[in-house]
């Protein structure tokens, strides 16, 4: 969520329900596909956005009870994750693992992802049962993942392993607002505010590489 609390409302910049803070917040909802690779002792892990989508809601509908008028998107996110998965695999990305949180945990996503033949690894409900369970000490606060998976042959360690790089989301998410001001965008038309989403994750992507670029001169010095 990119929150936008002084921006008049349009399609894109409204409301839209935040499940890391559990409450309706007004701004953009950018649902994005990262892609991350694993470091080696040769290379740097490389690390970069390969598909976005802006959640728009073109839809206006009425409240029978309240009488206020309320926006909703066409298509859901889940529709949408969709959509960036089958596209990244037309494109002929290589990758094996999808990491995503429990929002995208769904029984039918995970059965698309299966009969695409790619592994899973997804967070789960706390009221789910659940084989493995993670345990985030990285994070200010402990917590515990409960994750389902279709590779039946990964051991816990893999479970953690394979995990922990689905943080290097919030990481960019981070990077996005702090470096490149993805959140600061001075306009008003759904047009422009579309533009600067897209040239923000551009200027991520530049930052990368020039980052990328400095490791591997240091290495060579």
């Amino acid at each position: 969520m990119i929150e936008k609390q002084y921006t008049d409302k349009n399609e894109l910049i409204c409301w839209h329900w935040d499940h890391a803070k559990e409450r309706s917040i007004k701004g953009k909802n950018l649902l994005r596909a990262f892609y991350v690779t694993k470091k080696s002792e040769e290379s740097v892990a490389v690390r970069i956005p390969v598909r976005f989508k802006l959640v728009l809601k073109t839809v206006l509908t009425c409240l029978i009870k309240t009488r206020k008028v309320e926006r909703k998107s066409p298509i859901t996110k889940n529709e949408m994750i969709l959509e960036m998965i089958q596209q990244c695999i037309h494109n002929q990305l290589k990758f094996k693992y999808i990491l995503a949180d429990s929002w995208f945990a769904s029984t039918n996503n995970r059965h698309f992802i299966n009969e695409k033949k790619k592994v899973f690894i997804f967070d789960l409900q706390d009221n789910r049962l659940a084989l493995q369970a993670f345990t985030d000490e990285d994070s200010l606060e402990t917590r515990v993942s409960f994750l389902v998976s279709n590779d039946f042959s990964l051991t816990y360690d893999d479970f953690v392993a394979i995990y922990k790089r689905r943080w290097s989301v919030e990481e960019y998410h981070k990077s996005l607002k702090q470096n490149v001001g993805i959140a600061k965008s001075p306009t008003h038309r759904v047009k422009t505010q579309t533009n600067h989403v897209y040239c923000a994750i551009q200027a991520y992507i530049k930052l990368e590489e020039i980052k990328d670029m400095k490791n591997k001169t240091l290495k060579l010095a």
